[in-house]
C-alpha cells in the first residue's frame, strides 16, 4: 500500500506530499516520506510546518514521530498568524498533543505576534478543562493578559465556563484584574447573564463596585439586561449582613 501511495506521488511535490500525509494522520506514509529525505521542518506559504498541521488535527502519532526526526527545531516556530504547534493543539484540546509538544521543549508562555493569546488563553476559551490544568501544572501565567488585556479569568467569566473559572481562582487568579477598558471578570458575567460565575466571583471577593472607563458598575450591567438573580446576588454582596 506504501509502496502504491509512494508511486502516486513520484512525480509530485514530496514536501506538499508530507503535509498532506501529515493533515490525514498517515504515520506510514510520513515515514516513507521522511526516509526519502523530505525536509520534516519546512513550512509552507502560511508558515506552517508539518509539526503545526499534525498538532492541530490531533494526530499524536504523527507528531511523536515528526519529534522524532527532529521537528523539536521547530516546536516554538509560529505561522503566519503567530501560532505556534501548541498554541494549535491548546485551542483544539489535543491534550496528548499538548502534553507530547511540553515534554519536547514548547513554550507554555509563547504569544503570537500581535500578543493575543497564550495557549492558556486559547484552552479556556474553547472550554479545555483538562488542557488548561495541564498548562497551569507547567507553570503558565494565570494572570497573563492579552492586547485587550484579558485574562484567563475574563474568557472564562464572560463564555460561563464555571468549572475552569473555579481552577483557575483555584491557582492564584486575580479577580479584580481589570481589561483595557477596566472591566472585571464581573462585569462580564452580569453582563452576560452568567449566574454561576457571578455567585463564584462574589465568593472570591470581586468587587462589586468596582467602574469601567464608562463609569458602569456590573451592577448596571445586571439590571440594563434584567438580570434579576444576578441583582440579588451583587445586592447581597454588597450588604453581606442584610
Amino acid at each position: 500500500m506504501i509502496q502504491d501511495n509512494i508511486g502516486c506521488i513520484s512525480e509530485l511535490d514530496f514536501s506538499t506530499s508530507l503535509f498532506d500525509a501529515c493533515h490525514e494522520g498517515n504515520k506510514s506514509l510520513v515515514e516513507v516520506l521522511i526516509q526519502e529525505r523530505v525536509p520534516v521542518n519546512e513550512a509552507n506559504h502560511s508558515g506552517f510546518t508539518p509539526l503545526h498541521i499534525a498538532s492541530h488535527e490531533g494526530h499524536t502519532n504523527v507528531v511523536e514521530l515528526l519529534l522524532s526526526k527532529g521537528a523539536t527545531e521547530v516546536v516554538n516556530k509560529v505561522n503566519e498568524n503567530g501560532s505556534s504547534p501548541l498554541h494549535l493543539a491548546s485551542h483544539e484540546g489535543h491534550i496528548e498533543i499538548v502534553e507530547l509538544l511540553l515534554q519536547n521543549g514548547a513554550n507554555v508562555h509563547q504569544v503570537n505576534n500581535l500578543k493575543t493569546s497564550t495557549p492558556l488563553h486559547l484552552a479556556v476559551h474553547e472550554n479545555h478543562k483538562d488542557v488548561v490544568e495541564l498548562l497551569l501544572k507547567i507553570g503558565a501565567k494565570v494572570n497573563e493578559q492579552n492586547k485587550n488585556g484579558s485574562t484567563a479569568l475574563h474568557l472564562a467569566s464572560y463564555n460561563g465556563h464555571t468549572e475552569i473559572a473555579k481552577l483557575l481562582l483555584e491557582n492564584g487568579a486575580d479577580v479584580n484584574l481589570c481589561k483595557s477598558d477596566n472591566r472585571s471578570p464581573l462585569h462580564l458575567a452580569c453582563r452576560e447573564g452568567r449566574v454561576d460565575i457571578v455567585t463564584l466571583l462574589c465568593e472570591h471577593k470581586a468587587c462589586v463596585d468596582q467602574k469601567d472607563n464608562d463609569g458602569r458598575t456590573a451592577l448596571f450591567y445586571a439590571e440594563k439586561y434584567k438580570r434579576s438573580e444576578i441583582i440579588e446576588i451583587l445586592q447581597q454582596a454588597s450588604n453581606p449582613a442584610v
